[in-house]
């Protein structure tokens, strides 16, 4: 081994003198050289990271629950909003076009904004309101006893109250100010005294459940719904986009597509209803050009007849140059 391997202690400050030459040296023990391996690679050293984590166990474990409790608090007070959207195509004339000119040509059914304003219009929103049943507030976890709500011509909208007995086969509905409304034994309609139509099966409800539900109506309903719905039109004026947002994406996808369903119901009925004017309008035309047509013909007719006895300006033709060989007498 080389000499610069070595490392040699420091010399006692009192110790003996080195040895000259012709004395003897002592043995140096073996313990006091310390040898250096410069090309030795440690690597990593796992037990070092054992050791922190079992040391800090208790506040990693502190960290984790506190993390862990702050994320469902965030996630259960933060409103989670899904978005529905929708594309409806609408068919417009080609502009400075003439393949469809005619002599008879029908104009567009609607400008590029009534298309927005027949969405939103009740005629389309009051049956979307109806059939997606917009006009009823229940809680989540009472939606499927509710399935087969409907209402009456004649109902009576307002917040009402449905407590269930502790044995679960009785309820008692009453008005949010507490009045009576009926009672009696699951499995009956309930609520035909203010427009209800339903029957809810018994176990639809848990003993001792008390239940609250809002009821308005459908023209309401259709109006929150008109405020919900964000609609614009393309530059071109060619597509409709729809878009609505909500807590419930199946929910919010179904009453897009019902509206969307809806608008192109009541957009074929009013082309329906246009075309049919017209047509009307055209055989009314058809027929007072008919009647000229055949009085116009009539009237020839009765010239000639009157005319007949009288005489022609028609003469006979003459070739050229006979005119002055005839006799003048």
């Amino acid at each position: 081994m080389p000499n610069d391997d070595l490392i040699h202690p420091p010399a006692a400050a009192n110790g003996p003198a080195p040895a000259t030459r012709g004395e003897d040296v002592p043995a140096i023990p073996s313990e006091v050289y310390a040898y250096i391996d410069e090309d030795r690679d440690e690597g990593l050293d796992v037990r070092r990271y054992v050791f922190a984590i079992l040391r800090y166990k208790w506040l990693l474990v502190l960290a984790v629950l506190v993390g862990g409790l702050g994320a469902y608090f965030v996630w259960t007070s933060t409103s989670v909003s899904y978005v529905a959207q929708g594309n409806l195509w609408i068919e417009t004339e080609t502009r400075g076009g003439t393949g469809n000119a005619g002599p008879i040509r029908a104009a567009g059914l609607l400008e590029s904004n009534a298309w927005i304003e027949l969405l939103k219009s009740f005629e389309v929103l009051d049956t979307v309101a109806v059939r997606e049943r917009l006009y009823l507030s229940v809680p989540e976890e009472y939606s499927p006893a509710f399935a087969q709500f409907g209402l009456a011509q004649q109902f009576m909208p307002g917040t009402y109250r449905m407590a269930i007995s502790a044995a679960g086969d009785e309820f008692t509905l009453t008005t949010q100010n507490g009045a009576l409304v009926q009672s009696g034994r699951l499995g009956v309609p309930i609520g035909e005294n203010v427009g209800f139509i339903w029957a809810p099966a018994r176990g639809s409800f848990e003993p001792g459940a008390t239940v609250t539900f809002t009821v308005v109506t459908p023209r309401d309903a259709a109006q929150e719904l008109s405020d919900r719905i964000n609609a614009r039109m393309d530059l071109q004026g060619n597509f409709l986009r729809l878009t609505l947002d909500g807590p419930d994406p199946a929910k919010i996808a179904s009453i897009l597509n019902q509206v969307m369903e809806r608008h192109v119901t009541v957009a074929d009925e009013l082309k329906t209803a246009t075309l049919r004017e017209r047509l009307l309008t055209l055989e009314e035309q058809l027929d007072a050009v008919e009647d000229s047509l055949q009085r116009a013909e009539e009237e020839l007719e009765e010239f000639r007849v009157t005319t007949i006895s009288l005489p022609t300006d028609d003469a006979m033709p003459i070739a050229p140059g006979l005119d002055i060989t005839r006799d003048p007498v």
